[in-house]
């Protein structure tokens, strides 16, 4: 991810807490919502490896940006709305000539889906936050629906700063509308929307158990008997739902989490890849290799380099 800021392009440090978790003075401390208008031309927009443990939003409202994010980077232009998920390690980039101008909306994940939710809560936003939880990122291209969009933003910022009587309502009601406009976005009809929930239900305790264990040992045949579906159904129900296969999903997972303790500049390449579940260092670099197309020790020495 860090190799691939190109010529042409510039990130900043975050100025309190570079290369590890980006913290807000509000986020989780005091209040779960932060919102602001971001200008290139009055502050550079650009921020090297990452991750924070909100929600972030981003509307570009003109000109366009760069974020990478799982080592994929995205051109974002005038009209595209953002959706990253927490924990996911991300960068952005910008032309230093550029007149980008974005809105940004940070929110903890338990300001919308705190376990409490409704009928409608548990089968749209419920759906909306499995989904970005499992791909790290959600883009729409807002196309008509950008004027909108971008008037419900406006609105949101205006009732952050102002704290008038009820704004928490409102808040809450106008991230609730941008994650509408996404989920009616991510799936074409309602058939298809059941579909993914009917599916992802079926995998969902294998979900949650690689998030809390992946640093064990788990076996194809472990996840299939944690759904009680064949091995072949699960392999495909996984696939459909997470686009990559069982191996592959346990093993990207385990190089984010690798790639979090480096970050953090707390561990060698040897420890954080037994701690996150490798087996052997063989395996860790060749996985690693496929995964990132680069090798573990390129990317602590774009971290040592960021750091010095």
């Amino acid at each position: 991810m860090l190799e691939q800021l190109q010529t042409g392009f510039a990130p900043i440090m975050d100025p309190l807490h570079p290369l590890i978790e980006e913290r807000r003075p509000e986020i989780g401390v005091t209040f779960p919502v932060y919102t602001y208008y971001a200008d290139n031309n009055i502050q550079k927009l650009g921020s090297y490896d990452h991750y924070h443990s909100y929600f972030e939003i981003l509307f570009i409202n003109q000109d366009t940006f760069y974020v990478t994010i799982d080592y994929e980077k995205h051109h974002l232009t005038k009209g595209d709305l953002l959706l990253i998920a927490d924990g996911t390690i991300h960068s952005s980039q910008y032309r230093p000539e550029a007149a980008t101008k974005m809105v940004v909306l940070q929110f903890m994940p338990g300001f919308l889906f705190n376990g409490a939710l409704d009928e409608i809560d548990s089968k749209y936003l419920a759906s909306i936050y499995n989904f970005v939880r499992l791909h790290k990122k959600l883009i729409m291209h807002t196309g008509e629906s950008g004027g909108h969009i971008f008037g419900i933003l406006q609105h949101t910022i205006r009732e952050y700063e102002d704290k008038k009587t009820g704004y928490e309502v409102f808040l809450k009601a106008n991230i609730t509308s941008i994650l509408a406009y996404m989920i009616r976005d991510l799936f074409s009809d309602a058939e298809e929307f059941k579909s993914h929930i009917v599916n992802y239900k079926k995998i969902e305790p294998v979900i949650m158990y690689i998030e809390k264990e992946y640093m064990n040992d788990i076996s194809l045949s472990k996840a299939a008997n944690l759904t009680n579906m064949t091995y072949s159904y699960f392999s495909y129900i996984f696939q459909k739902i997470t686009g990559f296969t069982f191996k592959d999903y346990l093993a990207r997972m385990r190089i984010r989490q690798f790639e979090r303790l480096i970050i953090t500049g707390n561990k060698s390449i040897t420890s954080a890849a037994y701690q996150v579940g490798f087996g052997s260092i063989s395996n860790f670099y060749r996985t690693y290799k496929k995964i990132r197309n680069n090798s573990p020790n390129h990317y602590l020495m774009e971290v040592e380099k960021r750091k010095s």
